[in-house]
């Protein structure tokens, strides 16, 4: 495992003048890196996190890393420092209030040197086969963001019938290239999501949005197994599809 101290000269240094100038991060790549996912977590210190964690440490697929950025709060989870899967880092309040979420992903994201980033919330939690289907999926798809559909308050995000994405039904449930990163980053609004990805989308990056509902708003991951069997054969049609042209030929079949 390791663990840094990144204070607030670093947060501003190598952000501010990294991404918000010049949009230019460098891309440096473990060897393996095609075969990984870096996921980044920003968190306050809330309890939930263990949960979070818990979710990556459960994944049927170990090809995974993660970036925790502790912002304004000390480590608050205690695992085994021999655990290299796991990179932290602390940075100080800006001002005397906590930073942007969008601001704390750019600079986990800076740290990265996988060719794959994901995303996953201090209080939110991803399905076992996250991280497996996502390289199942990549090897049928040459594409540059994978977004997986969300549950969250007994919603799905995207919804169902939907294969685009608008302002108010998509959210922080995607992996991408991080060559993105160089043309594009998080800015602060209350929807950075959708503006990042509407940003990629208009710079003609190349997009899918999966049919597996992977990604869990605040549901701990005891609820997870009950979700998913408790889904009507309709959304599991959903869950099991891995295009829309597939999903449209079941959907024919069924008829």
């Amino acid at each position: 495992m390791n663990y840094n101290n990144d204070l607030n000269n670093d947060l501003n240094n190598d952000l501010n003048n990294d991404l918000n100038n010049d949009l230019n991060i460098d891309i440096d790549l473990d060897s393996d890196s095609n075969n990984i996912i870096t996921f980044i977590i920003p968190t306050l210190g809330r309890p939930t996190l263990q949960n979070s964690i818990n979710s990556l440490l459960n994944q049927s697929n170990d090809c995974w890393k993660c970036i925790l950025v502790f912002d304004g709060c000390l480590k608050n989870v205690d695992l085994n420092e021999t655990n290299n899967k796991f990179s932290y880092y602390e940075i100080n309040k800006t001002s005397g209030i906590i930073n942007q979420a969008s601001d704390v992903r750019n600079f986990g994201i800076k740290k990265a040197n996988t060719k794959w980033i994901a995303f996953l919330d201090d209080d939110d939690t991803i399905h076992k086969d996250y991280v497996k289907y996502f390289f199942e999926e990549e090897k049928l798809f040459n594409y540059d963001i994978y977004i997986y559909r969300m549950y969250m308050d007994n919603r799905i995000i995207p919804s169902h019938n939907c294969f685009d994405f608008c302002i108010s039904d998509v959210g922080i449930s995607f992996i991408c290239s991080k060559k993105l990163f160089n043309y594009i980053i998080f800015e602060n609004s209350h929807t950075e999501d959708f503006d990042f990805l509407d940003k990629a989308r208009k710079k003609n990056f190349k997009i899918i949005i999966s049919n597996k509902i992977y990604y869990y708003v605040k549901q701990n991951i005891l609820e997870i197994n009950i979700l998913q069997s408790d889904l009507p054969l309709f959304n599991k049609i959903f869950i099991n599809c891995l295009n829309p042209y597939l999903f449209l030929e079941l959907i024919n079949e069924l008829k």
